[in-house]
């Protein structure tokens, strides 16, 4: 998953913590624990060198902050209809019935700039 596609599926801010942190900014970690948000082990053998706590939380800092530009997706994605929805009205409506319907939900929330 990137970054954006993480954002976006998050509900809230609360939700990011150092794990999801470490899954997204060192994705070849694989050897590690954490306990009260902190790295309490890190496997030698991770091809990622361990992260301070200072990059740790500066990089939880920023995936916080970037959390708001991403409010748009979440709302379109709440509201876009299934895709089994979308498949029977590109069949009765075509493509563009389809993208008219689309582009109605991404009007009304625009991308965030």
């Amino acid at each position: 998953m990137d970054r954006k596609e993480y954002l976006i599926n998050r509900l809230t801010k609360e939700e990011i913590d150092i794990e999801n942190v470490i899954k997204l900014e060192f994705p070849n970690s694989k050897g590690y624990k954490i306990e009260n948000n902190l790295i309490t082990w890190w496997w030698e053998n991770n091809e990622d060198t361990q992260p301070t706590e200072s990059e740790l939380e500066s990089h939880l800092n920023d995936l916080k902050n970037d959390w708001g530009k991403y409010q748009y997706a979440r709302d379109r994605v709440r509201e876009y209809p299934p895709i089994s929805h979308q498949l029977d009205t590109i069949f009765h409506d075509g493509i563009d019935g389809w993208k008219s319907n689309i582009l109605a939900i991404k009007t009304k929330y625009p991308k965030s700039e």
